[in-house]
Formats: structure tokens, C-alpha cells, sequence
């Protein structure tokens, strides 16, 4: 958490100078999703304190019914395991960030920052569960939260604009409501939940109070196996853009991030990616020429040309199943998809999942 100085106030006339230097500034908290957002704020001198909460809820285990510690310690493991961060330093980031976030009553309002997008939405629908349990009566929790900005088109997030234009937004912050409050403890436990069945329901809902939640919870779905071709949609994109001429990782990346209605994947854990699908089994992509110089796509051969295999011609032409070629192994949410077991499929044309 970032303490940023307040601007300085407008000269006053006469006694009232005085008078204005006995009121109390409010006590603000700005809860955002990542650093440039936080380094706009900065930068605009706006008043208050920032927590910068991070988590990619889209990536591995989300179970419920874990306590605070247990929750870190599996998250924390998985991002180890991927070589995304070091165990050690995740739990004890995440800990701060729990602490700092506990501390909310100390402050006249916290304003919750975030966009449409599946990244931003999940965090959101995480903080309205976990302040519908707390005691709101001594501190304001407000809202902001748009898919959209004058003078920016397309218009991916809050780290586009500039420190005034994204100063600008305060004032336009909402009350959160009862209704959003509610509907984000739902959304939040059926993402958490084993039965995704509950998390579809949730997107057939009328649910104006939060009017980016539902497309972003179907870009959530897309991600468990099709029923079609067994590929996610990420990884279905990942083999058209090869397809279309996008030869080496960062072209990929850039291509794929066009295909999206709303951008929510970094670099690194969408080069992760492009790893299991060049170390599965049966490959679906693979150097030009050569061998991998590195194990790792992102980190170390960002420019290396790649090419589809014939498997993964075959996953693209719908003759060959993702599933049965290379098995899965792979958390959604509160869902763990494994071979051996029954396994939710995502059927995009009822947009519903089938389960077997």
C-alpha cells in the first residue's frame, strides 16, 4: 500500500482559512487491480492510500472452504510450479495485501477501481463477497467501473489513460449496492464451487447492477475443454493465429489479444500456453527450425518462429479430440478437470456445459 500526498488546497479568504484547516480530509482507500493504474494516481497527486490487489483468479485452483493461510498456501504452490513467482514471496504479498484490505474501517470510504474484463471481474466479484460480510456502517464502499473512455478506442483498461484523465473518474464513483454486493457473494461461491453448472446460471441472469459480469463469466467458460475439438478457446486462437501467419510467440500474443471482445491475459501466462501445447504429448505447434533454445517460450525465445504440427492441423480441422490426444490436467475456478474422470465440456453454440 502506497501513501500518495494530498494537493494542495485553494487559498481561503479571511477566517475562513482557519476554519477549513480544523476539517478533517476524508480518509480514502483506493483499491486497484494492477500498477500502471496505481502509478496514473499517483502521478495526479490524487488524496488517499493505494492497494494494488493482484491475483489471477483465472489460473489455477479457486476451491472453497479453505482458510485464509490454506488458500495462500495453494494458490502460492501453483504459481511456484508454473514459475510465475517464488512460493515465499506470494504468500507473504498476498498476506500483506489480505492486511491491508482488513484495514478498511480505518478509512471514511474505500473506492473499488476496475474494468469489464474477466481478469478485473473476478477480483470484484472476490471484494463484494468479502465486504458483504463486513460491518460497512463507519466506511463508504463505492465503485468504479467502465468498459469504456472518450478518446480511446478500443479501450482495454484504466492503464491507458492518462494520470488525468484517470483522476477525472473520481466523483463518478457509486455507492455499492445490497443488489451488488449479493449478486458478487453469489457469482464469487459458484466460481468457487465443483458444480460450474451453478456459474452458467449466474450469466443467464437479468443483472443490471453489474453489467459487465456475465460476458466476462462466459469468457470464463470458454476456457473449459469444447465439446467439438476438446480445445479451449484460448488455445483454439493460439493455433488459428499460427494458422493466419503469426509465426514467433509475441506475434501470436498480439493476434490472439485482437480476437478478444475484452483483453484480460498478460505475456507470461499467456506464453504459458504456447508451452503445454509445444510439451504436450503429441505437440501442436513447434519450432521452424531446430529445437526449443529454452524450455520456457516467454522468458527466453519470444521471437523464435514456430509452426503448426500435424496434430495440431488435426485439432484445428476437428479431426482429432484435445482430450483423448493429450489428456488435461487443469484447475477452472473451483473445477478440476483431470483424465480418468468425467469431464465438463463447454458447448459454445447453447452455451451451456455438458458434463461426461
Amino acid at each position: 500500500m502506497t501513501r500518495i500526498a494530498a494537493p494542495g488546497r485553494r487559498q481561503a479568504v479571511g477566517g475562513l482559512t482557519a476554519l477549513l484547516e480544523l476539517v478533517p480530509a476524508m480518509r480514502l482507500l483506493h483499491v486497484m487491480n494492477g500498477d500502471a493504474s496505481a502509478d496514473r494516481l499517483r502521478k495526479a497527486g490524487v488524496e488517499g492510500e493505494i492497494l494494488v490487489y493482484s491475483e489471477l483468479y483465472h489460473e489455477g485452483p479457486v476451491p472453497a472452504g479453505l482458510e485464509s493461510e490454506q488458500w495462500r498456501e495453494i494458490r502460492a504452490r501453483h504459481f511456484a510450479q508454473r514459475g510465475w513467482a517464488e512460493y515465499e514471496g506470494f504468500v507473504d504479498r498476498q498476506r500483506q495485501m489480505d492486511e491491508c484490505l482488513e484495514s478498511f474501517s480505518d478509512f471514511d470510504e474505500v473506492i473499488l477501481w476496475f474494468e469489464h474484463d474477466l481478469y478485473d471481474q473476478l477480483l470484484l466479484i472476490r471484494h463484494l463477497d468479502w465486504f458483504s460480510e463486513q460491518d460497512l456502517t463507519a466506511t463508504r464502499l463505492s465503485l468504479i467501473c467502465i468498459d469504456r473512455f472518450p478518446g480511446h478506442q478500443p479501450f482495454h483498461g484504466l492503464g491507458q489513460l492518462s494520470p488525468e484523465e484517470h483522476a477525472s473518474l473520481l466523483g463518478r464513483q457509486r455507492p455499492v449496492s445490497d443488489s451488488q454486493l449479493d449478486l458478487g457473494s453469489r457469482a464469487w461461491n459458484a466460481f468457487r464451487s465443483d458444480d460450474p453448472v451453478r456459474l452458467v446460471r449466474i450469466t443467464q441472469e437479468e443483472a443490471p447492477c453489474l453489467p459487465f459480469l456475465a460476458a466476462a463469466l462466459v469468457r470464463h467458460l470458454q476456457e473449459f475443454p469444447a465439446t467439438r475439438d476438446g480445445l479451449s478457446r484460448n488455445q483454439r486462437q493460439i493455433l488459428q493465429s499460427l494458422l493466419q501467419g503469426a509465426a514467433t510467440p509475441i506475434r501470436i500474443f498480439r493476434a490472439c489479444c485482437a480476437m478478444e471482445e475484452s483483453p484480460y491475459l498478460g505475456d507470461t501466462t499467456f506464453f504459458s500456453y504456447l508451452d503445454d501445447l509445444a510439451g504436450a504429448k503429441h505437440p501442436a505447434l513447434a519450432p521452424l527450425r531446430g529445437e526449443f533454445l529454452r524450455s520456457s517460450l516467454s522468458r527466453d525465445c519470444p521471437e523464435q518462429p514456430l509452426q503448426l504440427t500435424r496434430h495440431g492441423e488435426d485439432l484445428l480441422n476437428g479431426r482429432v479430440d484435445a482430450v483423448e490426444l493429450n489428456g488435461i490436467d487443469r484447475w477452472l475456478g473451483g473445477v478440476r478437470l483431470k483424465t480418468g474422470d468425467p469431464i465438463w465440456r463447454w458447448n459454445e453454440k447453447r452455451k451451456l456445459l455438458e458434463y461426461g
